[in-house]
């Protein structure tokens, strides 16, 4: 059997060549030729960094600009993006998307200021909104989920749960007439366990379905009289107690809830 030729020579021209020589030659040959390659590696490689800047400004065909950091030919690091419908994005890059702490303005004037994902707000961040609104809280996929709190334009206010944008969970909610509901939630309407402070003075703590009263509960005035039961699409059903069609209490009359 013949034997594995591990130097990829021929066995007839390794055997003539004098062992003297082949031991002070082929080293030195071989340590040469090594040398000079990994000179050329490392030049190659100076050539390649060179032509990716760490820090550069782009203008696109479609007029966007990016202004910052480079790596691999991608957005990666700090850096400003900017459209010509005046939308900004500013912060941290990673493999050519938006990741970490960032800027985002608006074409209409909304503002977020917060953490991004792969492009989208996830984690912690606020929104603002040119009326005076705003939401602040945690964010997931684009969506508002987990804790927050927001102000509605109309002067609303809700703190507590949210859920894929809605809100779902326990929360609590100041309405600018002055009713205040503390309870639970189901894409966005009042469904569960709650209770309700009307501005008129009077109180509802009970069972809720799609925003209404529904199930049972009780209705507690001011002057301490109280309607108890049945609650239906939010009208009162088999109620135990009296009916007032106006409520005085400390000189102030009150319109019945």
């Amino acid at each position: 059997m013949s034997q594995l030729n591990l130097n990829n020579e021929e066995p007839s021209k390794r055997n003539k060549e004098e062992p003297s020589k082949r031991n002070k030659e082929e080293p030195d040959a071989k340590r040469r030729k090594t040398e000079y390659e990994d000179e050329d590696k490392d030049e190659d490689e100076d050539e390649d960094e060179d032509e990716c800047p760490e820090y550069d400004e782009k203008t696109y065909p479609n007029g966007d600009t990016y202004k910052g950091e480079w790596k691999d030919y991608k957005w990666h690091g700090k850096g400003k993006y900017t459209k010509p419908n005046g939308s900004i994005y500013e912060g941290e890059w990673k493999d050519g998307k938006m990741n970490g702490i960032v800027k985002l303005i608006f074409p209409n004037g909304p503002i977020f200021e917060g953490e991004l994902k792969d492009n989208k707000r996830h984690g912690k961040g606020k929104y603002t909104t040119p009326n005076g609104g705003f939401f602040e809280g945690e964010w997931k996929d684009n969506k508002r989920h987990g804790k927050g709190k927001i102000i509605y334009a109309n002067g609303d206010i809700y703190e507590g749960v949210w859920k894929d944008n809605q809100l779902n969970g326990i929360g609590k909610i100041i309405y600018a007439d002055g009713d205040i509901y503390e309870g639970e939630w189901k894409d966005n309407k009042r469904h569960g366990k709650g209770k309700i402070i009307y501005a008129c003075g009077a109180n509802y703590v009970g069972e809720w379905k799609d925003d209404k009263r529904h199930g049972e509960g009780k209705i507690i005035f001011p002057n301490g009289a109280i309607n108890e039961g049945e609650f239906k699409d939010n009208k009162e059903y088999n109620i135990k107690s009296y009916k007032l069609d106006h409520i005085l209490v400390e000189g102030k009359k009150y319109k019945r809830c």
